[in-house]
Formats: structure tokens, sequence, C-alpha cells
């Protein structure tokens, strides 16, 4: 019908006036279509379109439109989600330089990470040596036994040696010296004891560095044999010697299980 109706209005159109009325006609209402068409073709002349073909002819225009305004906001969205994904695309390529330069920057650092991880190994190898020397020095305790028969009298003051080892613990005790050296600065227990005869004096001095700390005395008598003993709690700094000196003209009796001397840190300051 509308190739009929297009063929038929090409003969009605006399003039670019009828051509210009059509053009307008899916503005217009049918009556004014209808008027405008009869005016064309003249009194006592039938236009030639019935009411029918006007309106599937302004239907066909109307649907027409209403494409072409749904292809328009279809072409908008588009545009919109170009605009999106082009300011996407903008922001995962500012992101990947980002990422690309840090990758850079990490490899440079990479030798510096692993120089610092084997220093990090080093470091806490040597901890763990310190710790362990640390521990092993806190473990200090010495006792040992005077041997040898009667010891003296000496014209000077003599430092005892004590050979018989029962325990040392630390290995601050000296079977060569008979001197004990402090391994740790800290506070000690120490203490010793001496056997003797009736028939002699005995005097015995508990020497730190040079200085005096504890003695034991006792003079020449008739009763039966005689011990002294003493102790002390002293702060001592590491590589303090602690010794027992017998003075001249003392005399002792070298027993390992009565004349003894032994000692044990308390604990570190």
């Amino acid at each position: 019908m509308a190739v009929s109706t297009l063929v038929l209005l090409c003969s009605l159109a006399s003039a670019g006036a009828f051509a210009a009325q059509v053009t307008k006609a899916d503005h217009l209402p049918n009556q004014t279509i209808t008027q405008a068409l009869s005016a064309e073709a003249g009194p006592g002349r039938s236009p030639g379109l019935s009411s029918s073909d006007l309106q599937d002819l302004h239907d066909k225009m109307a649907a027409l439109e209403a494409r072409l305004k749904t292809a328009e906001e279809g072409r908008k969205n588009m545009e919109t989600k170009i605009t999106l994904l082009q300011k996407d695309k903008e922001i995962i390529e500012m992101k990947l330089y980002f990422m690309t330069h840090k990758v850079d920057e990490l490899k440079v650092l990479e030798p510096r990470v692993v120089a610092l991880q084997k220093e990090i190994e080093d470091h806490s190898a040597k901890l763990e040596q310190l710790k362990s020397d640390y521990e092993e020095k806190a473990k200090v305790a010495f006792s040992v036994g005077l041997q040898g028969g009667t010891l003296g009298p000496y014209n000077t003051p003599t430092t005892l040696i004590y050979r018989h080892i029962t325990t040392n613990i630390g290995n601050g005790y000296s079977p060569n010296t008979g001197i004990f050296k402090a391994p740790v600065k800290g506070v000690y227990y120490l203490t010793f004891s001496c056997f003797k005869r009736n028939t002699v004096r005995m005097n015995v001095f508990m020497i730190r560095n040079s200085v005096s700390i504890a003695q034991g005395y006792d003079h020449n008598s008739r009763d039966g044999d005689d011990m002294v003993s003493n102790s002390v709690v002293v702060v001592l700094e590491a590589g303090d010697d602690v010794f027992i000196r017998l003075e001249a003209p003392s005399q002792i009796v070298g027993y390992e299980r009565l004349t003894t001397f032994s000692g044990f840190l308390m604990f570190q300051e």
C-alpha cells in the first residue's frame, strides 16, 4: 500500500508547495492533511488518498521517528560507555606505568635486599653465639680441696693451691695457680675451711685481688685438732681474682675433705 500511495502522491504533486505539505504531514492532524490535499487537487477533484492511507503513512513515519530516537539514545549510551572505557584505559595505563616503575625499582633494590638478608642472618648467628656464651658464663660454681699433708710453717705468705677438684663449672678456678677468676660480673657466695693440729697456729685470709675479704684464725692449744671456716657474699667484677693465703708462720693440714675452697655465682648484675 505504501508504494501505491507514494506513486499517487507523485502524480498529484503538481508544484513544490504540495511537496512541502506532505513533508509536514506527520506533524499535522489527519483532517489538516486531507484539507491540504483537497485544496491542492482543486474543486470537484478527489485527492486520491483515503483517510486510512494517510493514517497508515502517519503511523509509519511515527514509527520511523521512534526508531530514530531509540537509535540516537543507543548512540549516546554507546558514546558514554566508550568515554568511560577510555577513562578506564587511561587509569589502567597509569597503573601499569607505576607498576613497571616499581618493578624497575625493585630490580635495583634486589641486590641490597639480598645483602641485608645475609647481614641479618650473620647478626642472628652472632646473637645466638653471644646468647650461648652468656648462658654458659652464667653457670659458675667450683669446689676444690687441698692435698699434700702438712703445709707450713712458711717464712712468707703463701697462696694455697687446691688440686683436688670436685666441681669447676665455668672453669673459673685454676688448679695451677689456686686462683678463682670471676668470668662475669655478679654476686658470688665464697667459702673456705681449714684443718690444723692443736700444737700450731693457723691464720688464713681470703683475698680479692690484693684485699682481704674474710679470715680464719686459731692459735696453738692443748686441746684436740681444730678447724676454722668463713664465708662471704661479695660482688665481683669480671676478671677479679680470689684466692686463699696462708700467713707466716702458720701451718695447716692438706686434706681434701676438710681443707676446702668453694664458691658459686648467685646472680649476675
